[in-house]
Order: C-alpha cells, then structure tokens, then sequence
C-alpha cells in the first residue's frame, strides 16, 4: 500500500506544506504572537519533518521529540484548531483530492494529544 505521505506528493510536498503553513500561521492574529518568538528556517525545517513523519515517509522523526519542538506554538486546543485549520487550506491550496484531504486531517487529529502533552490511553 502507498504511503499517504507519497499520496500527497513526498518530500517536496511537504515542505511546500511547511511554508504554506508557516505563511498563513504568521497572518494568523492567535498564531502569529507565538511564531514571532521562534526562528522561522527552525520551525519549517520542524514542520517538514513532523509532515514526512506523520504521513508515512520516515519512521523516525528527526528532531527534538514533538512535543518539545511544537509545545512553545501548539499550546491549547485553540491553538491546534487554528493549525489543522490552516494545514487542511494548505491541501486545498495544491487541489489534493477531498478523500486525501480527510485523510490527511485525520491523522493531524491523531496528533492533538501527543503534542498538547495529554495522558494518553
């Protein structure tokens, strides 16, 4: 079975997803005061990696964990309604198929607990 992360188009796409996100997030007017504390190349390079790992094309995340990398933006739940709001504009930015884009913000969903830093069951 094809991975997701190949679905949506690999590594380039990832991180055309990255930049996308980071573009919207910073005219974001809760996401932006957040971004402002935090180097810009470091965050992309993070969100590259989260994506390529999220989505089935690596098996190892490389970074610091996710919940280190992502707790100083990703803090409340609100938070992380903005940023799987703004990843789901970034599909449809690159006209990825609605099936794939559910996919996609399924697994984004999946992700919410692990980085709020919830008990998980």
């Amino acid at each position: 079975m094809t991975t997701l992360y190949l679905r949506l188009g690999g590594r380039e796409k990832m991180r055309r997803f990255a930049l996308i996100l980071l573009n919207q997030m910073s005219h974001d007017d809760i996401l932006a005061e957040e971004l402002d504390r935090i180097e810009r190349s470091w965050l992309a390079d993070r969100l590259e990696s989260l994506l390529v790992f999220v989505f089935g094309g690596s098996p190892y995340y490389e970074g610091n964990s996710i919940r280190r990398d992502f707790q100083p933006l990703l803090t409340t739940d609100h938070h992380y309604n903005r940023f799987a709001n703004h990843f789901h504009t970034a599909l449809q930015a690159h006209s990825v198929e609605p099936a794939l884009c559910s996919e996609s913000q399924a697994v984004i969903e999946l992700m919410r607990d692990y980085v709020l830093e919830r008990q998980l069951a």
